[in-house]
């Protein structure tokens, strides 16, 4: 569906109805057979999932389903990649701005619901991953550290596919997005879960004020969208390494060996 179109419907309860639709587990008979299309339209790894196929009652619960054990090791550094994605935007942090298509920016400080916390990226790098449908939908903490605040900011519902990236200004601003603020031995570091169109909800494991391990689940999607990792300069990530590619959960981010 097209921008253009989405741009007159009530895009709020349209994301309500599917994630309504998605979460019904009756008729089976029904059910069963439209989540294997489903999986069988987006290639989905189904040898990756907990569990066999036909023990997912709800297109949700299989969109959400966990994966087996040890599948996606975590690296021995000291940031990884949070989810199975695509990076689709990456970049310097200057002037507290974004970089979210070619020739379009918006602000960190509203992205992040605070000015005060925006100083403290400059320099730094913003990551950005699109989980598509084919994807694992459970977001990891990328490093460790301690959950400072939980923030749930924007009232919109975009979509966030590259057409909409590129043609709408301020769209990471505008979507319902939840910002999990952390503090690391490194300097403090942002996991944003930014929704879309179609997105039933967005799910936050952790409460304030605790303790998250690297490679600990975070949150879920329910229905896919967008994470934006923002790091502060202290970390000393090298951005050369990073591309536009596929990655998975748990791939590590390096470092600048020799920064001086």
């Amino acid at each position: 569906m097209s921008w253009k179109v989405l741009k007159v419907l009530p895009r709020k309860r349209l994301s309500t109805f599917v994630g309504w639709l998605a979460q019904r587990e009756s008729p089976q008979f029904v059910i069963k057979p439209f989540i294997r299309w489903f999986a069988k339209t987006y290639q989905i790894n189904l040898e990756e999932a907990e569990l066999s196929i036909e023990n997912y009652r709800s297109l949700n619960s299989f969109f959400t389903r966990k994966l087996k054990e040890g599948l996606r090791p975590i690296a021995d550094t000291f940031c990884v990649h949070p989810a199975d994605s695509r990076i689709t935007q990456f970049g310097i942090i200057e002037n507290r701005t974004l970089i979210q298509a070619k020739g379009i920016t918006y602000s960190l400080g509203e992205f992040i619901g605070s000015e005060e916390r925006a100083h403290k990226y400059e320099g730094g790098l913003f990551i950005v991953y699109y989980l598509c449908p084919t994807d694992y939908h459970r977001v990891h903490s990328p490093v460790e550290g301690t959950v400072k605040e939980i923030k749930r900011l924007g009232l919109d519902l975009w979509p966030v596919h590259d057409q909409s990236v590129a043609l709408i200004p301020n769209l990471f601003i505008v979507n319902e997005r939840v910002v999990v603020s952390m503090n690391t031995q490194l300097g403090p570091v942002e996991t944003v879960f930014v929704g879309a169109t179609n997105v039933g909800s967005i799910e936050v494991y952790k409460k304030e004020g605790e303790i998250v391990q690297k490679g600990e689940a975070l949150g879920v999607f329910h229905m896919g969208s967008t994470i934006v990792m923002i790091y502060p300069k202290s970390m000393k990530l090298d951005i050369k390494t990073i591309s536009s590619q596929a990655v998975k959960l748990g791939g590590g981010l390096s470092v600048i060996k020799n920064p001086w």
